[in-house]
């Protein structure tokens, strides 16, 4: 999981294609996300598939998610909307 830059938002990217993002402080979930592309590895106890590549931009207000398979999203936070796919960068 990663902080945001100012350390208010958490956020998670699973490899079983979800996406979360919480309030920090209050632990209130902010966002939603359950069908990233990308393969799926529920349950796989394996530590090289363990989370899925998130950050946030620096100004918090972005979250981009990857995949094994070269998958990219951006995510924005202030609307909960998805940005234009970056596809498959491999």
């Amino acid at each position: 999981c990663r902080y945001s830059p100012k350390g208010e938002l958490i956020a998670s990217c699973g490899e079983d294609g979800s996406l979360r993002v919480w309030d920090a402080f209050s632990g209130a979930e902010i966002m939603s996300v359950n069908d990233l592309p990308g393969p799926r590895f529920p349950g796989l106890a394996d530590p090289y598939h363990g989370e899925r590549p998130v950050c946030f931009s620096k100004d918090g207000n972005l979250v981009a998610t990857g995949s094994e398979d070269g998958w990219l999203q951006v995510w924005d936070l202030t609307g909960a909307q998805v940005r234009p796919k970056f596809g498959n960068l491999t």
